[in-house]
């Protein structure tokens, strides 16, 4: 029996409503817990660091984390003779609320990202669990008001297999190195910001940035991320006036399969 192609129509846009709903009430879910936990730690954040600490201790991090870079590996021939890793694809969520020199500006990012294997960018030798990432963000204040945010960069993604493995059993290690990751990255890219602080100077700036996440998989090649950030906005001293901004960041995204 054929089903009319009215009744197929209302089953089609019904599906889609449902969809479109289910999707708003999600992502208000994940806004409002995001904002929780920004908002729990932002003052604990901004008791322990201050301006100049965050900006060295980004260039720190950013320094080990090159450490790891350089750190010798299977050469690039030798990873040619295998198989490379696939690029991925993702999105996410991010979350920011500034500490330094304000701690009342709130902003919401949607972001899209390609991961690769480094040496397929970069061909020299590189550890095997290093990743190159190339980002893109696009969103806006939420308060004190909205202003236009949007940033592009890249990143030294390093998955830390080795740590969890130091830290268990070589069984253990085996089974949970399947289901969750831990990970670093770092790195620097251009950001473009419509809101201010006094002294800031500019609105397109340089956003270095460090954080340390945990990959979750769910099931073969899909798996989801969180990953706490510290992020910093200057100019680089292009500009006489220079004051930077400083936010602590939470990201929550997806691998697409």
């Amino acid at each position: 029996m054929a089903i009319p192609m009215t009744t197929t129509i209302l089953v089609a846009i019904t599906t889609a409503i449902i969809a479109v709903i289910t999707t708003a009430i999600t992502t208000a879910v994940v806004i409002a817990v995001m904002t929780a936990i920004t908002t729990a730690i932002t003052p604990a954040i901004a008791t322990a660091f201050s301006h100049n600490t965050v900006k060295n201790g980004l260039i720190g991090f950013t320094i080990l984390l090159s450490t790891l870079v350089l750190w010798p590996g299977n050469t690039y021939a030798e990873r040619n003779s295998q198989s490379m890793v696939s690029t991925r694809y993702g999105l996410a969520s991010i979350l920011g609320n500034t500490y330094d020199p304000v701690n009342d500006i709130r902003f919401f990012l949607i972001s899209g990202f390609a991961l690769y294997d480094y040496e397929r960018v970069w061909h020299h030798p590189a550890p095997d669990p290093l990743r190159f990432k190339v980002e893109g963000a696009l969103g806006a204040t939420t308060s004190p008001c909205a202003r236009i945010m949007a940033s592009v960069g890249i990143e030294a993604f390093y998955y830390l297999d080795t740590f969890a493995a130091k830290h268990s059993g070589a069984a253990e290690h085996s089974v949970a190195a399947k289901q969750i990751r831990p990970y670093a990255e770092a790195g620097v890219g251009i950001i473009y910001s419509d809101f201010q602080v006094e002294g800031q100077g500019l609105r397109i700036n340089f956003n270095p940035q460090a954080g340390l996440g945990l990959e979750f998989l769910t099931e073969p090649k899909t798996s989801f991320f969180t990953t706490l950030r510290l992020h910093h906005i200057s100019n680089g001293h292009l500009y006489k006036y220079n004051r930077g901004v400083n936010s602590i960041s939470l990201v929550v995204g997806y691998f697409f399969p």
